[in-house]
This record gives C-alpha cells, structure tokens and sequence, in this order.
C-alpha cells in the first residue's frame, strides 16, 4: 500500500501526514482513473470494500486469470456478492500462499484499497484486517458482477481457494 497503510490505519502517523496521504490517494485516484478498463472504472466509483470478506477466490494458469468473490456492504444498506475478475494477471507477481490464507482464515476483512499503474500493468492493492496483510494484483484487464445476498454471512463452501493448473 503506498497512502492507506497500517500506520495510517493505527494511527502512528500526524494527523497532518494521514490528511496529506488521504489527499493524495485521492488525488492520484481522479488523474489515473480514466486510464484503467472502463468495468473497473465503474467497480471503483461505485463499489466500496472496506470490511469485505472472502466468499471464494480462483486462480486460472492457463487463463492468466483471478476471480475474487467477497461479500460487501453494510447492516443499513443490505450486502452484496462482488465477484471480481482480473485478466490477463502477472501471477508471478500475485502473492498466492499470502492469498490462500486470507481466502481461508475466517477473521480476514478487507480495510482499504487503492489502485496504481506499474508499467503494462493496471495494480489493485488490498489491506486485510487484522493481520494487516497485504496483497496486489497486477491486471490489464477486468470485469465484475454484483448479486444482492440477505446476510453477511459466507457460504458453507468446501474449498474456499481453487488453482486451474
């Protein structure tokens, strides 16, 4: 994470830094936004994370691809299915072991995402409470779906983290 770390999060940082980082995600968000695919410009200004958890995760070799299901949303709004798919994903980059464990602990709650651009590559960065790990995904593309659910609750499923070798 580059704006919204732990240190921010915990606060072990002035309140002049956290403002100054905040800004500047934010800054960074509306100058680079409008080069990113046009699905993951929608996801991003309409989407929140924050306090996500994980339903299911799979990653394809032979597609280059990684699919995220979380269940998001709030008590007062209603929650939701966000399947998110990342294509044609370095997954040389893509910090697999790290992700299985999030995938499978039952405590893992998205904090904070933020995005980036590293070269060819489009980047989702993730912050996991309360481990405070991290994990970023490098992209060129990417697509999304959003399926209302009645509860916050993960399904009953047998395994969570799936690998297309």
């Amino acid at each position: 994470m580059k704006y919204l770390t732990k240190e921010w999060h915990l606060g072990k940082i002035s309140d002049r830094e956290c403002q100054k980082r905040e800004k500047e995600n934010q800054r960074y968000f509306r100058e680079n936004i409008k080069k990113f695919p046009v699905d993951f410009i929608l996801f991003a200004e309409k989407e929140s994370l924050h306090d996500a958890l994980f339903e299911k995760c799979e990653i394809d070799r032979i597609k280059n691809s990684l699919s995220l299901d979380l269940i998001c949303g709030e008590n007062t709004k209603g929650y939701h299915r966000l399947t998110l798919v990342y294509l044609n994903v370095n997954l040389k980059k893509l910090a697999i072991d790290i992700l299985n464990k999030l995938v499978n602990s039952k405590d893992a709650e998205l904090l904070y995402d933020e995005i980036d651009m590293n070269g060819e590559f489009f980047v989702h960065r993730m912050l996991f409470w309360p481990t405070y790990t991290e994990i970023a995904i490098f992209f060129r593309d990417f697509k999304f779906n959003k399926i209302n659910v009645t509860s916050r609750k993960r399904a009953l499923i047998r395994r969570r983290f799936k690998e297309i070798l």
